[in-house]
Formats: structure tokens, sequence, C-alpha cells
């Protein structure tokens, strides 16, 4: 803005150069009747404005850029969290499971899955939340301590958890698969207390995640030729986004 202001303002002196020389010395003349104080505060404002619209510039930048650090940190967490899952799962779990992790579901509306668990007692799709603060869960309701009060979280995980595991039931419907999907949340920050009261979606935290885990291996629900079909289609899916990740950073 700074930039265009200043063209502006050569431009306006190549006009006054460019003029002949009556409208030279009309223009010297008014410049001459006019009092010193108006000169001065015309340049006031000028110089006012320029300091107006580079301090409104300077604060446009900053909550962008604010905004992208937010989300920055938002990514890093949450990528923390599922490292600290994944850690636990293959401590857990045996050779009968297989885990997928970012399964990124085709359609309209993005469906990101953090980890799908896919074994002899089941399909799971797993929400990890690596939120920080107080929380705490009753039915779908989710609130957030703020100082010594409770509030509404924007995001109910419990809601998203069971969208997308109605999301990835739906997926696999598609190839004639029809096995229910197990949505549950796993609450991957240690340091963050959370209260759980009469959950709609299981909330494991990670010092329960291996108790859990090791308790769903006792278990054979899904016949081995469908888990084999099940694997074999998040396989491709996988590795189609793999390629289309590839093929764009190119």
């Amino acid at each position: 803005i700074l930039g265009l202001l200043f063209i502006l303002f050569l431009i306006s002196l190549s006009d006054i150069a460019n003029r002949d020389a009556a409208q030279t010395e009309r223009a010297a003349e008014l410049i001459a009747v006019t009092p010193p104080i108006y000169i001065i505060l015309a340049l006031a404002i000028y110089i006012g404005i320029a300091l107006l619209l580079f301090g409104l510039t300077i604060v446009v930048l900053n909550r962008v850029t604010g905004t992208f650090d937010k989300r920055i940190d938002q990514h890093r967490l949450g990528q923390e969290g599922e490292e600290r899952t994944v850690s636990v799962i293959q401590q857990a779990l045996d050779g009968n499971w297989t885990a997928f992790l970012n399964v990124v579901l085709p359609g309209r509306n993005r469906t990101d899955l953090d980890v799908v668990l896919v074994g002899p007692a089941g399909i799971y799709a797993l929400e990890v939340k690596n939120l920080s603060g107080a929380y705490r869960n009753t039915g779908e309701v989710w609130e957030y301590q703020l100082k010594n009060r409770w509030r509404p979280a924007n995001n109910s995980p419990s809601r998203q958890a069971q969208s997308n595991a109605v999301r990835l039931a739906d997926f696999l419907k598609a190839d004639g698969i029809s096995q229910w999907v197990t949505p549950a949340i796993v609450w991957a920050n240690p340091s963050a207390p959370i209260m759980v009261e009469n959950p709609m979606v299981a909330v494991w935290t990670l010092d329960q995640l291996r108790d859990e885990l090791g308790n769903l291996g006792q278990t054979n629900k899904v016949a081995s030729p469908t888990r084999e079909q099940i694997v074999e289609k998040l396989s491709k899916l996988c590795q189609k986004q793999a390629d289309e990740q590839w093929y764009a950073k190119q």
C-alpha cells in the first residue's frame, strides 16, 4: 500500500513537471498564497494516513501469521499424540492386527481418520486427541475448564469419532463389505486431566490404552477373509493417497 502511494506521489510530481509554463506559474502562485499551516496540515494528513495504513497492515499480518502458527502448533501436537498412540499399539497388539494411520476417505466432505485398527476383534476408528488443559465428557457433551468455570467445547470428539466410524463403514459397504466399525477416542496427553461419565463413545487415556487393546485380543468377531478384504481395500486407498502426495511434490 505504501509502495502504491509512493508511486502515485511520483506520478503527481511528473504531471506537475510536464505542465506548460503558464500552469506551472499558476501553481507556484497558488502555493505562494497558501498559508503554510495548510501545507503542513496536508503533509500531516498524508503522513497520518500512511502510518495508519502501515499499522493496519501490520495488524492484519500479525493475525494471519498468528492463525498459521496456531494451526502449526495444533498439527504438531496432533502428530505427537498419534506417535504416542502408535507406540502403545505396537506394544499391545500382535501380528493379527493391521493399523492404518491418517486415512482420508474419499467424498465431498473430507474425513481424516487418525488410526484405523483391523483385527479379529473388529474394526476400530480411533480419534486421537492431544489437547491441553482440563476437560470433561458426559454423554456426547464436552467441556473444558477456563479458570474456575466449565465452558462448552467448540467441537465434540464423541460426535466426530462416531461420524468417522459411520463414514468408514459406508466406505467398506460400497464394496459389499458389511462390517460394524467401533469408534473410540484416545486421550493422548498424559498431563491433561479428563473426567468421563457415561460417554457416548469410549474414551481411553494413554495409561488405559494398553489394557483396552489387550482385552481386544481375547475376542474373535471378524472372519479372516473379511479382514483380508478390508486390509486390501484400505491398503489400496492409502497407497493411492501416498502416490498423489508424491506426485504433488514433484
